[in-house]
């Protein structure tokens, strides 16, 4: 019979009084959660504002941007969330 011993440790950190990650460590690995909450995401005003502006962009390619790439839905949902090409 093998018995399996697990070295566990978890930390919590916060990032900018915003994001807050979980740091375990399990047997040696070191793994990080990101824990959301209802205020990190943006609402759906501020949602529709930038895609106000996303919308008469030059760079507007259907669902994302031709400048950077980002697909806009993504991008959009965190409160803390910019344009990476400083246009909100």
């Amino acid at each position: 019979m093998k018995l399996a011993v697990l070295n566990y440790f978890t930390s919590l950190i916060t990032i900018d009084n915003v994001m807050r990650v979980e740091e375990s460590i399990l047997d040696g690995i070191t793994v990080y959660t990101t824990i959301y909450e209802e205020s990190d995401f943006a609402t759906s005003e501020q949602k529709q504002a930038w895609l106000s502006t996303c919308d008469t962009c030059e760079f507007k390619e259907s669902d994302s941007c031709g400048n950077c790439g980002c697909l806009f839905e993504s991008l959009m949902n965190l409160a803390t969330a910019k344009c990476p090409i400083d246009k909100w």
